[in-house]
């Protein structure tokens, strides 16, 4: 059974796209690229749970945990998009979510990494940030969901184009 109240004491659940597959410029260094596949992109989401990793909602990209105001599942589309359902255990949050004053998401992926019985990792989902400005552009907006895993309600605020690099 799918119920949001039992599972992480959530206020309000939103799903959202968090990646695209294809290639992009290095956050903070343009001249190097990464290559996000869908299997990339998989081995995050199966690699998380493997390691026993529940990935975090944070506001900005921040392990303070003040800053976190919930979990997140992340799943994988058959077209190789990331996406992840959110579940945000601060009411203010998501009213800012809703409100569009956080309009949007960016993942937090972990390479090699090295899980806490020795096994590295090539790549695992350690979060998915609350920001207003993300790497990643044109995702579109949030759709919130009932407790039963159904939409709800639509919140559309984010229409920025998306950018393939070269």
């Amino acid at each position: 059974e799918f119920s949001v109240k039992n599972k992480y004491n959530a206020s309000a659940t939103y799903r959202k796209e968090v990646i695209k597959p294809g290639r992009y410029c290095y956050p903070g260094n343009p001249e190097k690229k990464i290559d996000l596949t869908p299997d990339l992109l998989r081995n995050a989401v199966e690699n998380s749970k493997a390691a026993g990793i529940r990935p975090y909602v944070p506001i900005r990209h921040s392990d303070y945990p003040r800053d976190n105001v919930g979990y997140a599942e992340g799943y994988v589309t058959p077209e190789g998009a990331l996406w992840a359902d959110l579940k945000i255990g601060d009411d203010g949050v998501a009213k800012q979510m809703e409100a569009g004053t956080i309009p949007d998401v960016s993942a937090g992926l972990a390479f090699d990494y090295v899980g806490s019985d020795g096994t590295v990792y090539d790549v695992v989902l350690r979060h998915v940030a609350l920001v207003v400005d993300p790497h990643f552009k044109g995702l579109g907006g949030f759709t919130k969901m009932d407790n039963e895993g159904e939409s709800s309600e639509i919140v559309e605020f984010n229409s920025r184009p998306y950018r393939d690099w070269e």
